[in-house]
C-alpha cells in the first residue's frame, strides 16, 4: 500500500471536483469547480498536489505563492488540504504536507 504524491494535471479535474465536494459540501457546482481548477492549474503561482493510493486519488493539497512586502520576499499559503475519510490516519496528509514543504523550500519561501 504505497501512496504516491504528484502534481495535479488536467485529467484529475473531475475527481478533484468530487473530492472538493466532500471537503466543502454544497459550496459550488462541480462544473464551476472544474472551470476554476482548470484555470488555476495554468497559473505559475498555484501548486496543487494529489495523493494516489492504488491508482485512486485520495487527497490533495494546494498552495499559492505570492510576494509579501512585510517579509521582503515570497511566501506561500496553503488553501486546501483534504484526505479521503477511508485513508485517514495512514500518513497521507503527512506525505502531502512534506511535498508542499519541499516545494516551498525549492522556491525559497
Amino acid at each position: 500500500m504505497i501512496t504516491k504524491v504528484r502534481p495535479a494535471v488536467n485529467s484529475d479535474v473531475k475527481v478533484l471536483s468530487l473530492l472538493a465536494e466532500m471537503l466543502i459540501p454544497g459550496e459550488a457546482e462541480a462544473v464551476d469547480r472544474a472551470r476554476v481548477l482548470r484555470r488555476s492549474l495554468r497559473k505559475p503561482d498555484y501548486h496543487l498536489y494529489v495523493a494516489e493510493k492504488d491508482e485512486r486519488l485520495v487527497g490533495f493539497v494546494g498552495f499559492w505563492v505570492f510576494s509579501d512586502f512585510a517579509h521582503a520576499g515570497g511566501m506561500g499559503i496553503i488553501q486546501n488540504l483534504f484526505v479521503d475519510r477511508g485513508v485517514r490516519r495512514q500518513g497521507v496528509g503527512d506525505l502531502l504536507m512534506e511535498r508542499v514543504m519541499s516545494r516551498a523550500s525549492q522556491l525559497g519561501l
